[in-house]
């Protein structure tokens, strides 16, 4: 290949890694309301709105270290599943999901992404159930 194909190889391979996006999130299961519905009314008015706003500062006073791109790479939205149980019930479990989308080499920061994703989810964690219930997604 020679010296010269080797310098076009390099700006490919580092244009490609520059253009990768990671999402990590946490899910918390919507636990306070009577029935589905109801829980499906909350999920949906938390992420509605302005709570986003509300979230990212509440999180800028959590951590004050936190920039203005990873704030705005921070997002909520609710899902609705089926859960099926061994017995042969079903079930239907409305959540909140956190999400946060960052760019190459951001993830290479390590565990900075999930520690901010925890912070929310300590945040939103009262207005959902009330007890210890987010899990990774």
């Amino acid at each position: 290949m020679g010296y010269k194909g080797f310098l076009v190889v390099i700006p490919v391979a580092l244009l490609i890694t520059s253009c990768m996006v990671r999402t990590y999130s946490r899910t918390i299961e919507v636990t306070r309301g009577a029935s589905t519905e109801e829980r499906l009314h909350l999920a949906q008015s938390i992420v509605a709105g302005d709570r986003i706003v509300r979230l990212r500062e509440q999180l800028r006073e959590r951590i004050p270290a936190l920039t203005v791109e990873e704030l705005n790479s921070i997002g909520i939205k609710w899902r609705v599943s089926n859960n099926y149980s061994v017995a042969g019930e079903t079930g239907i479990i409305v959540s909140i999901v956190v999400y946060m989308t960052t760019s190459f080499p951001f993830p290479l920061e390590g565990s900075r992404p999930l520690k901010i994703l925890d912070a929310a989810t300590d945040i939103l964690e009262s207005e959902v159930s009330g007890s210890a219930k987010a899990q990774e997604s």
